[in-house]
């Protein structure tokens, strides 16, 4: 029992508050600065919104990886709102992410 409880620890990704937070924060100021840039026809504000994009980005590279063969999870993570199971289609390891 105590290497299946070893391994479902190695098999979990652990996303913080704060992390999750900021990651949806980040993409919707991303969404609302583009359209913003859109129906006013500012560059700046489309400037803006691919910053925070690049900043979501950036983030998901970081943090939602396959330990095991270092495929980006961000799809998947995505699919599972940042929490749940998700498998890496790349080697079909699955991951609780918490």
């Amino acid at each position: 029992m105590g290497q299946q409880e070893a391994r479902g620890e190695k098999n979990m990704i652990t996303l913080s508050k704060r992390w999750k937070d900021l990651f949806w924060g980040c993409t919707a100021a991303c969404a609302v600065l583009i359209i913003l840039s859109l129906l006013t026809r500012l560059i700046l504000l489309f400037a803006l919104g691919l910053l925070a994009g690049i900043v979501v980005c950036v983030m998901a590279t970081a943090k939602l990886r396959c330990p095991e063969c270092g495929k980006v999870l961000i799809q998947e993570a995505l699919k599972a709102r940042l929490e749940g199971e998700i498998t890496c289609p790349k080697c079909d390891q699955t991951y609780t992410l918490k």
